[in-house]
């Protein structure tokens, strides 16, 4: 998989900029959430700002979990899929990221969730 070859707009990355605040504020302030999560996410090297650059995120994952990142092809996965890339120690994960229009809601998997 090719985790660098796209590139991303100002709007992709204002996308991921606002929902990074939004969903970070909500973890941070759940009393559902562990200390660990949030302590994890810090170590991560998640940008706030702009969409991740996938090979520094998988770089992190190797050295933390021994895990890689592999193309999820903008789909979801079946069941069978996904545990197999799970099995072979791959995270999946897609280059796609919903518009500023569909903000609330996209029926596609896309990597804002994927990664945070």
């Amino acid at each position: 998989m090719s985790l660098t070859n796209k590139i991303y707009t100002t709007e992709d990355h204002l996308v991921r900029s606002t929902m990074f605040a939004q969903q970070y504020e909500k973890v941070c302030n759940s009393r559902r959430v562990i200390n660990d999560l949030v302590k994890s996410i810090q170590h991560i090297p998640l940008p706030r700002t702009t969409v991740p650059n996938g090979k520094d995120i998988e770089k992190a994952l190797q050295k933390a979990v021994g895990r890689t990142l592999t193309d999820a092809e903008g789909k979801y996965l079946s069941p069978e899929e996904w545990f197999t890339h799970l099995i072979n120690k791959k995270f999946p994960v897609t280059d796609y990221i919903r518009p500023m229009k569909d903000l609330a809601f996209t029926p596609l998997p896309d990597l804002f969730h994927e990664y945070f």
